[in-house]
């Protein structure tokens, strides 16, 4: 994600990955992600709702998706490891 001039944050994502048949429980780690999204609170620890139209981001094309609440997630992964996530935007539309 990026934040713009104008106070608008922008998300890209690897194209590739929309030609894949995954489960939609499934994670895309991104280590160089300045900001995590997720489009359901499965798994998180806590989360806080935003009030509604407080706050948006918009996608490479143009389109933008509301942010419902900000979340902080642990993720054990395959070797044992646990991801701490923390700040992440839940936007159920993605």
């Amino acid at each position: 994600m990026e934040l713009l001039r104008n106070g608008e944050d922008t998300i890209t994502f690897v194209y590739e990955s929309l030609f894949l048949n995954y489960d939609k429980s499934t994670w895309w780690i991104d280590s160089g992600a300045t900001t995590h999204v997720a489009n359901s609170l499965q798994r998180t620890s806590m989360s806080r709702t935003l009030p509604r139209g407080g706050k948006k981001i918009k996608v490479a094309n143009g389109e933008e998706a509301e942010v419902e609440a900000i979340a902080e997630f642990h993720l054990e992964l395959h070797n044992g490891f646990v991801l701490h996530l923390k700040d992440v935007l839940y936007v159920p539309s993605f």
